[in-house]
């Protein structure tokens, strides 16, 4: 709850900055070798800032249910902040933290990528 306060926080401050919003969908299915394992099913909304040039911050907000094999699903809330950016014309970055809001507790995980295009 913590996150979705301090993400709309973060929105309140900037609203000239924001580019425009944006809707995304995603479903995650695991298992392991060919056994189903849990699907992850999730919408959100977000926005993403475009003032700066070469980086594009981005907040998301939503929710979605955890249907795991043989049990009951689990409806969570989710959050996300994190940023883009061009490092050279050739590499990009992006960092982002996400907090899943299920079972009473906070599961969270921070994700660092790059991207290097020939």
């Amino acid at each position: 709850m913590k996150s979705i306060i301090a993400a709309g926080i973060l929105l309140a401050l900037a609203p000239a900055a924001i580019a425009g919003p944006y809707v995304r969908g995603e479903v995650e299915v695991k298992g392991t070798d060919g056994d189903y394992a849990r699907s992850k099913s999730q919408g959100r909304v977000g926005y993403e800032y475009t003032e700066l040039e070469r980086t594009t911050p981005y907040v998301e907000v939503g929710a979605g249910a955890i249907t795991p094999d043989g049990g009951d699903n689990q409806s969570f809330g989710a959050v996300e902040a994190g940023l883009k950016t061009q490092v050279t014309d050739k590499l990009s970055l992006k960092v982002a933290a996400e907090n899943l809001r299920y079972n009473g507790d906070n599961n969270w995980k921070v994700k660092l990528g790059t991207k290097y295009t020939f």
